[in-house]
């Protein structure tokens, strides 16, 4: 008149399966089983023998499997598991910062999105080091030296599914240099002036020169600029390095452009004109 007792092992209750083909375990104590059924779902029983397993193909989504135990004399009981089949993989993509991007700060954050009903948790990978957990998160914050990266984020399921996205990118914090080698500070010249500079940076974006305060002109890709009909007097010139993470850079020169006047040339001819006059003149009259 005692039933049997049966337990199921596996699946686990709320379970997370990442398989379509589900295998139930179950123990019975019993000393005259007769044979099990099992039943999914609320479905048909289904007579499986003497067998403690049962492999079932289950479509995605909540299930509960039933599993009965029925000795010689006709007693029975029954356990039951409810669980979750989920195949599918999580998406992931990363948002910030952008495929290809140069960054001024060594605090970098990567953000992402994802799409996952049941999702676990995230994992960071830098440039191929080892998986930290960051739990449900779907930002981190690094610190990062200069030079190039790549981030790889993997979102796991809790059947275990996981997904990746990755980006790669450049760390610059470090300003350009710039030099101007002609004219030197102070120096003399002509009403036309040619600039001489170098840029010491990797990473240009854009070079640009002004004169005196003026509108910047782009000579990205130049190592000289020339400057032509400037008026007599003191001049600045300032020429901008911006490289391609922002960080810039600015370099100045002033000098004196030394025109003679017309009018001081046409007294002096003038002059000399009187002078060999007055000299000529003498020499007649002596």
């Amino acid at each position: 008149t005692t039933p049997p007792e049966v337990a199921i092992l596996s699946p686990s209750s709320g379970e997370f399966v990442g398989t379509s083909a589900v295998q139930v375990v179950w123990e019975c104590t019993e000393e005259h089983l007769d044979h099990f059924e099992v039943s999914v779902d609320g479905g048909a029983w289904q007579d499986i023998g003497a067998a403690t397993s049962t492999t079932l193909s289950l479509t995605e989504g909540p299930h509960t499997v039933a599993v009965k135990a029925i000795d010689k004399a006709g007693n029975e009981a029954t356990a039951s598991v409810a669980f979750v089949v989920d195949t599918t993989a999580p998406t992931v993509s990363i948002t910030s910062p952008e495929q290809g991007s140069y960054l001024a700060q060594s605090q970098v954050q990567v953000t992402w999105t994802y799409e996952e009903e049941h999702l676990d948790h995230f994992e960071v990978s830098v440039d191929g080091g080892a998986w930290q957990d960051v739990g449900t998160a779907t930002s981190t914050t690094l610190t990062l030296d200069d030079g190039s990266h790549s981030v790889t984020v993997r979102a796991i399921d809790k059947a275990g599914n996981e997904a990746t996205a990755s980006v790669a990118f450049v760390v610059d914090t470090t300003e350009p240099v710039i030099s101007i080698s002609s004219p030197t500070q102070g120096q003399k010249v002509g009403k036309t002036v040619t600039v001489y500079w170098n840029v010491t940076e990797e990473n240009v974006e854009k070079v640009e020169i002004s004169i005196d305060g003026g509108a910047w002109q782009d000579v990205t890709g130049m190592n000289s600029y020339t400057f032509s009909n400037l008026p007599g007097g003191d001049h600045t010139v300032t020429i901008k390095v911006t490289d391609k993470a922002g960080n810039t850079a600015t370099a100045s020169v002033s000098f004196r452009v030394s025109v003679v006047p017309w009018l001081y040339i046409i007294i002096g001819i003038v002059a000399i004109a009187v002078v060999l006059a007055a000299v000529l003149l003498l020499r007649k009259k002596s």
